[in-house]
Parts: structure tokens; C-alpha cells; sequence
């Protein structure tokens, strides 16, 4: 029925975006100093829009694993008679329920087809339970950093402010704020974005690597891949190689940015940021 075909393109999904994650932890090794960080890094898109777009639910070699080929069957009229009479086994889109209400299962002789229809709608239900839980836990968790953020951010000064809007363009509307609970600079906000910075004291050569990165962060919309890493991988709750895939997309964020920026700046320049 609807419920298991559901079942089943989701599991096909998560084992041929699983494969293909693998085979990228694999080649790393191979390539990470032969490509670009930025190449490390949106490949991994592919992963991600595999785990949520079936290419083709009948071709896919992943999919052929839960969808095994089978001979086109040819139903008469009469039998269609027959069993919308005695047998409403042809509404695919009812649930356990109600196709026991309605009789589906009168010639289910060996409850196959009862169990078969109630676990995949049961494991439905759970994988949408899980994956309201994991947005919850994420965005819950975000929503509560940030919160406390802004309860105990103090205006960077009049110089720093200045400095960012040189670095940003003055049409830029990213603000700039110190915090005495942060312990390292952090990017914030989709729409009013806000770099956070700990409240130490920084030389102005440091404050510009520091604000370099982050407004890198900001122009490539690292946040918004990174929430769809969130949202995809939480699709996928109940596969453990979405914790590696999560942590090798931020990994691979931070190094090509860093990457982005030091890409024109001399080598005494590629130090002193290092060591920011």
C-alpha cells in the first residue's frame, strides 16, 4: 500500500545516500590536498539531495533492492467487480483501520497482508515521530543559544562597528555585538544577521581576520547549508552516518572559509591569521 511504498523509498533513500557518503569518507584521504576546500565542501550537497530526491523510483539501483521487478499483472473487469464487492483491497490509501472496517482483509486468510499493512504504518508513525523530535532538538537548542545571546550582548564599539561596515559595505545589515559568554566568535541569524564576538581585548589586525571569517560565513550562506544538513539529516534520524555527515559538512565549512579568505593575502598575512 501508500504506507509501505513511503516506507520503502525512505529506507532506499537513506541506504544509496549512506553509500555515496561513504564512498566520500573513503577518496578524503585521497583528495585532500589535491582539490579545493570548497570542492570538499559543497560536495557534499550531492549526499544531501540524495537522501531526499529518488532520481527515478523505478530505475534507481538502490530502489531496485526494496522494489524487485515484477511481471505486469492484468486485472479483468469482473475481478474489479468482484472485489470492490467482497473485498475493498484496492483502496491503497486507507489505513489499517479503516480497511478492517471496510473488510480489506476478509480473504487475508494468514494475516499477512494485516501485519504487513500495520507495521508499515507503524514505522511511518515513528519516522515522523523521530523527525519532529531531532527539528525540536535542533532548532529548540538554537533558539535557546541565541536567546541567551542577545540577554547578555553589549554594542562592539564606534571603532569595530566602523571596521565591520568598511569590511561588509556600508549597505550591509550585519551587526556587530561583544559577549562575555562566548568563548569564540559566532555567526547568528538568517535574516538579521549578527556576528558575536568574546569580549577580550583584540588587535585591530586580529579583529579584522575575525570579522574576514565570519562575513565569508555570511556571503556564501553557510547557515542555510548548514540547516539543510539539519533538516535532511533529521529526515534521516534513525541512520547513525548522519552524525559523521553533520560533523563533515561543518569540518569541511570552516576549513574552506578559511581557505576563501587567505586565498589573497601574502604569506606573513596567511601567518598572522593562522594564529587568530
Amino acid at each position: 500500500n501508500d504506507m509501505s511504498q513511503t516506507v520503502k523509498l525512505i529506507l532506499s533513500l537513506s541506504l544509496s545516500g549512506s553509500i555515496l557518503a561513504g564512498l566520500l569518507l573513503a577518496v578524503k584521504p585521497l583528495i585532500n590536498n589535491r582539490v579545493s576546500k570548497a570542492f570538499q565542501y559543497y560536495i557534499w550537497l550531492l549526499v544531501l539531495l540524495r537522501l531526499v530526491l529518488p532520481f527515478s523510483i523505478e530505475e534507481s539501483l538502490m530502489n531496485r533492492a526494496f522494489y524487485p521487478a515484477e511481471p505486469p499483472v492484468t486485472i479483468s473487469s469482473s475481478a474489479v467487480v468482484n472485489e470492490n464487492q467482497g473485498n475493498a483491497s484496492l483502496s491503497t490509501d486507507l489505513s489499517v483501520t479503516r480497511k478492517v472496517e471496510t473488510g480489506a482483509y476478509n480473504k487475508d486468510h494468514d494475516h499477512t497482508r494485516y501485519f504487513n499493512d500495520l507495521f508499515a504504518q507503524l514505522a511511518l508513525y515513528l519516522w515522523l515521530l523521530g523527525t519532529l523530535l531531532s527539528l525540536a532538538f535542533y532548532f529548540g537548542g538554537y533558539i535557546r543559544f541565541v536567546s541567551l545571546l542577545q540577554q547578555s550582548n553589549i554594542p562592539a564599539t564606534d571603532e569595530e562597528q566602523a571596521l565591520l561596515h568598511h569590511l561588509a559595505g556600508n549597505n550591509s545589515k550585519v551587526k556587530l555585538f561583544r559577549n562575555r559568554f562566548a568563548s569564540t566568535p559566532v555567526l547568528v541569524g538568517i535574516l538579521a544577521p549578527s556576528i558575536i564576538i568574546p569580549d577580550t581585548e583584540y588587535t585591530p589586525q586580529q579583529l579584522e581576520h575575525i570579522l574576514r571569517h565570519e562575513l565569508t560565513h555570511l556571503r556564501r550562506f553557510d547557515m542555510g547549508y548548514k540547516w539543510l544538513a539539519v533538516v535532511v539529516t533529521s529526515l534521516h534520524w534513525f541512520n547513525p552516518l548522519m552524525v559523521f555527515i553533520r560533523r563533515e559538512i561543518n569540518r569541511a565549512c570552516e576549513l574552506s572559509c578559511d581557505e576563501a579568505v587567505i586565498k589573497n593575502l601574502g604569506a606573513a598575512d596567511k601567518q598572522a591569521y593562522g594564529e587568530t
